[in-house]
């Protein structure tokens, strides 16, 4: 900004009302190319892209994500080595699973 010195700037920027003003402005401004991407977003799953299908679902509330998380072992057991190797190998290969799948 011109004209205006960094101390006024931090000032205004610690102010409540100047962060408000600035987040209205920003979604103003996101508001009114919204349209525009929200129809790229469609003509690109139209076009069979996974990830804008994913994206465009998630979107409309229609596809969530949901991660289950299930206790198969109690912590408090005395484990080798060997099977806590094992066990970090098996969920490696489950998090490679999951990344390949999103």
């Amino acid at each position: 900004m011109r004209g205006v010195n960094d101390k006024t700037l931090r000032r205004w920027r610690a102010e409540e009302n100047f962060q408000r003003e600035v987040q209205r402005r920003v979604l103003q401004s996101v508001n009114e190319k919204l349209a525009d991407v929200m129809n790229t977003t469609v003509q690109k799953a139209v076009d069979g892209s996974g990830k804008h299908t994913e994206l465009l679902l998630k979107s409309l509330g229609i596809l969530k994500e949901q991660h289950n998380i299930v206790a198969t072992q109690h912590f408090d057991e005395e484990r080798s080595d060997e099977a806590i190797e094992r066990e970090i190998d098996e969920l490696k290969r489950q998090l490679a699973e999951l990344d390949n799948n999103n």
